[in-house]
């Protein structure tokens, strides 16, 4: 059997993924597993032979595989597909943050037990809020919660930290931070002269603010004051058009010159 578990909410994912986990051992007992990292040189190798050895006192396995697309696709379609009508012993526990490549497709289709763990919106968020608070014995005043959803968005690796900080304080109290002014922000990225600083605003501006890197590159660019520096961003708006850089990694640089 193929448990496939995919998307970008990281912290939901790997609960499922421990209570999946939890869940066999209950039921099998002195189950044999095995964690695998394709990402790691020899794991898919260490992977293949996981599968290929069987024993008579420990007939049922749980092989959890994390980084999955990391592997070649032909040759791990190979692998997984025998294993996907749930008659074998094995059960194979996948865990990503990725969609699975055209060649994998197969993973997120039945037979295979499948969940996607997209970012939640802005009605599943409130609830996932006010579960994780119950779970901890927090009950939340609608102002708190709608702070939590506001602050964070669909962070909720951010929201549950917060929640355990509430399940240790007697009173509710979260203030909504305000998201950081963005103009402010890139004049400080575009003329401050301390890297230190503008580090500092960049990360205000892609972390807390969640700007799309391309429009801070743009904002950048407008209206420079200085000739050489329009052509600095010029070599750079080349260098990602044409592939060798992002503009992550244009940013970065930039702060730090």
């Amino acid at each position: 059997m193929i448990v496939f578990l995919y998307g970008s909410d990281s912290y939901r994912r790997l609960s499922k993924e421990r209570g999946v986990i939890e869940a066999y051992r209950k039921k099998h007992g002195a189950l044999s597993s095995a964690r695998f990292n394709f990402g790691e040189a020899d794991d898919l190798n260490k992977f293949r032979e996981f599968l290929a050895n069987s024993s008579m006192f420990e007939p049922d396995k749980l092989a959890i595989v994390e980084d999955p697309f990391e592997a070649p696709a032909a040759e791990l379609h190979d692998l997984l597909k025998p294993y996907l009508d749930g008659g074998a012993k094995t059960t194979i526990l996948i865990s990503s943050g990725d969609n699975p490549p055209a060649k994998l497709a197969f993973l997120a289709k039945k037979p295979s037990r499948y969940q996607e763990f997209s970012v939640l919106g802005d009605k599943s968020l409130k609830t996932f809020i006010n579960k994780e608070a119950a779970s901890r014995g927090v009950k939340l005043k609608s102002e708190v919660l709608e702070g939590l959803a506001k602050a964070y968005g669909g962070d909720t690796w951010s929201i549950v930290t917060e929640l355990d900080k509430l399940a240790l304080m007697s009173e509710q109290k979260i203030e909504a931070k305000p998201a950081p002014n963005y103009y402010e922000l890139i004049n400080g990225l575009k003329y401050g002269r301390d890297p230190r600083i503008k580090l500092t605003a960049l990360e205000l501006i892609l972390s807390d603010r969640r700007d799309e890197p391309r429009r801070v590159f743009n904002s950048l660019a407008y209206k420079l004051r200085d000739p050489n520096e329009a052509t600095i961003l010029a070599d750079y708006d080349v260098a990602v058009k044409s592939g060798k850089l992002d503009y992550e990694e244009v940013l970065l640089d930039l702060a730090l010159r």
